[in-house]
């Protein structure tokens, strides 16, 4: 098995986590536990370039933000989140990319970041 055998199999498994890591995010909002939230988008800020998912990242990183200095927005920007995520997985396990710049959900969770 060679390097890109390993990384093949490590990103399949990394896109695999995103049901049950949605799940957990759902729980953390019907808490209001936004720490927690915040902290598993800073995971992903930091894990997607590493899986060679960069849209991953940037989706962690708008939404770290977004959790950071928008607290009151955290429940209009999670279903955005969540359903990037769901497309970002879906896109990737056919190995296609997303350009999530021409998203407009994206775009909407830059603009509440702002």
């Amino acid at each position: 098995m060679n390097l890109d055998d390993v990384m093949g199999e490590l990103r399949e498994e990394y896109l695999q986590s995103f049901e049950l890591k949605v799940k957990n995010l759902a729980g953390n909002l019907e808490n209001k536990e936004y720490d927690l939230i915040e902290l598993e988008f800073h995971k992903m800020k930091g894990t997607g370039e590493t899986y060679g998912i960069p849209e991953i990242s940037q989706l962690g990183y708008v939404v770290e933000k977004i959790c950071q200095t928008k607290q009151n927005a955290i429940t209009e920007a999670f279903p955005l989140a969540i359903e990037l995520i769901h497309l970002i997985v879906q896109e990737r396990s056919q190995e296609k990319g997303i350009d999530l710049k021409a998203n407009s959900s994206f775009l909407k969770l830059e603009s509440i970041a702002e």
